[in-house]
């Protein structure tokens, strides 16, 4: 164990465990925003930036695990749906990883804040849009019931309906899921993941909810479930790399249990409307937490 302070020790608990709820209640499992806030901590005491990147994937393994358990009950996880994006984002994980013995650290950090704040201005606009729509249905069926908008197919619509493509049905309603365009994404995810040593739910959610319009608590829980399976993954890879740290995988994971618990009874609170808002927000709190840390001198 490196020589750090106990109030350090007591600052990293409380952040690792708001952390880790944060990410219940968003699908991420908590590990992107508790990266950069760590390594902007730990760096002056001795840890590499690596260590930091494997004992974060591993320990916040419980999160997810926990969220997803919890889930289950409500049955908001899409199994199928789950395994069969999560499968291109496990070879996505090995490539992330070792990427990130090639590029620099600023490199990293940098791509993937950029990638954050482009989804997080994409669930903004999803949001205003859908707000849009329900309130011209509104005025539309004020002025005249019989009158009705219609939903012209999208080209992502079209791409997904061809071939080879699966269906997932919610309730009423049947999603047509191209093969080849999930598994592009799951690689894309997975890299990015890899690279930093995060879960996919970061991205899941949102990607879900935008390109395929699926409910915001179906998306988020199935990302958990998501997350936990590509933490496990990223985890192992890492530690093989020597990407672990004993001392702070125990309070991350520690601190992972607890927030785990108390982010999904929070969860239940919020509307899927406001969850989207939620996801977003803290989306952009993750990019500017991690453009901190690119660009000062904590290094």
């Amino acid at each position: 164990m490196l020589n750090v302070p106990w109030y350090i020790i007591l600052v990293l608990v409380i952040l690792a465990i708001a952390s880790c709820s944060i990410g219940a209640i968003a699908g991420f499992a908590g590990g992107v925003l508790m990266l950069p806030i760590f390594a902007i901590i730990l760096i002056d005491y001795g840890f590499e930036l690596v260590d930091i990147i494997g004992s974060n994937a591993v320990g916040t393994i419980f999160t997810g695990l926990i969220a997803t358990l919890l889930n289950l009950k409500r049955k908001e996880i899409h199994w199928f749906l789950g395994i069969i994006f999560v499968i291109p984002i496990f070879a996505g994980n090995y490539l992330g990883a070792y990427i990130t013995t090639l590029i620099s650290e600023n490199t990293i950090t940098t791509l993937f804040a950029i990638l954050i704040i482009f989804l997080a201005i994409l669930m903004f606009l999803k949001w205003i849009s859908q707000k849009i729509s329900q309130n011209l249905f509104v005025l539309q069926s004020n002025d005249d019931p019989a009158e009705t908008t219609t939903n012209k197919p999208t080209f992502f619509k079209k791409l997904n309906s061809m071939k080879p493509f699966i269906e997932i049905k919610f309730k009423e309603t049947v999603i047509s899921i191209n093969l080849i365009v999930l598994i592009i994404l799951g690689l894309v995810i997975g890299t990015i993941s890899g690279l930093v040593g995060l879960g996919c739910g970061w991205a899941v959610p949102p990607l879900l909810i935008l390109l395929y319009n699926i409910p915001a608590p179906i998306a988020i829980s199935t990302a958990l479930f998501m997350t936990t399976l590509s933490l496990t993954v990223n985890g192992i890879i890492h530690v093989t790399y020597g990407h672990f740290s004993l001392w702070l995988w125990v309070l991350v994971a520690s601190c992972s249990i607890v927030g785990g618990l108390f982010g999904t009874f929070l969860k239940r609170k919020f509307k899927a409307s406001n969850l989207i808002i939620f996801i977003s927000s803290i989306m952009i709190i993750i990019s500017i937490l991690l453009l901190v840390k690119t660009w000062t001198d904590f290094y």
